[in-house]
């Protein structure tokens, strides 16, 4: 039986944001598109540029805590082992609830940059 003290324990150690950030770019989650788009137009993108046009940053925030996130996590899975659960499941539970993480976009291609490709 899975004690949720020793889940929060170690997803804590295992947790990356990067990681995240990274499955969510491999999974090309609509999620990024959605805000990154916004985030182009509020700097002052031209209209014909999209994310996959340049480079960014992903930044998440859990609004969750870990002790909330092993309760869920508990819920949904059949864990039998907690290392295995936190290396590859986890991971995959925060993007099937990703709408539960503050979600930010910082683009590092300088509009200039763009604007003298076209």
């Amino acid at each position: 039986m899975v004690v949720v003290k020793t889940l929060v324990v170690e997803m804590t150690k295992y947790y990356v944001e990067e990681r995240l950030a990274q499955r969510l770019r491999e999974s090309d989650h609509e999620i990024l598109y959605d805000i990154g788009n916004e985030v182009l137009t509020d700097e002052g993108y031209p209209d014909w540029v999209k994310l996959k046009d340049v480079d960014y940053a992903i930044d998440l925030t859990t609004r969750y805590s870990f002790e909330d996130w092993a309760e869920l996590a508990k819920a949904i899975f059949h864990i039998d082992n907690i290392k295995q659960f936190v290396k590859e499941e986890m991971y995959e539970m925060f993007v099937d609830f990703i709408d539960l993480f503050d979600v930010k976009i910082r683009i590092l291609t300088d509009k200039e940059e763009i604007e003298s490709e076209a």
